[in-house]
């Protein structure tokens, strides 16, 4: 009889450590996992802003690279010119006339924003922004302001001045 309860109790402790020592890695086995499951967490917080940065340095990247081509075009086509009449000066009233049309041909495809703008001749933000300005204070140009940023139409006297030039 002492043997069997003995061996009863035996089984009990043995049961009873056995539950501890589940109790116990359960215990530290989610702790375990829920400090990876934050790390992750935190891991794919971080990827996502490293994502958003990059892609932001790659718009950024094509827009330089839009200007450069831009600029380089712009240059080749005044070498180009340079070489072929060297002795004829391109007065600066000719450039922004230039400037001008190029822009309102660009808006004749549709309203822009000065962004938009700015990409497609290839000058800087205060340039463009400048120039916008002026050719709104010409009257060549109309920016609508029900929404942010501005865009731009041509007017009918900016039409007019774009068929004005292409007569003369």
């Amino acid at each position: 009889m002492v043997e069997s309860t003995l061996d009863i109790v035996t089984l009990v402790i043995i049961a009873l450590i056995s539950y501890l020592v589940g109790l116990i890695s359960t215990i530290i086995v989610t702790r375990y996992f829920k400090d990876r499951m934050r790390d992750e967490k935190v891991y794919s917080e971080r990827m996502e802003e490293y994502e958003k940065r990059l892609l932001d340095i790659m718009l950024r990247l094509e827009i330089i690279e839009l200007r450069t081509r831009n600029h380089m075009k712009s240059q080749t086509k005044e070498n180009h010119i340079t070489s072929h009449k060297q002795e004829e000066r391109v007065p600066k009233v000719k450039v922004r006339d230039d400037m001008e049309l190029k822009v309102l041909r660009i808006l004749l495809n549709g309203a822009k924003t000065s962004r938009e703008i700015e990409v497609e001749i290839g000058r800087s933000r205060e340039h463009t922004a400048r120039f916008m300005k002026r050719l709104y204070d010409e009257g060549y140009v109309v920016r609508d302001t029900s929404s942010k940023p501005y865009k731009y139409r041509i007017t009918d006297a900016g039409k007019s001045m774009l068929i004005q030039s292409s007569a003369g």
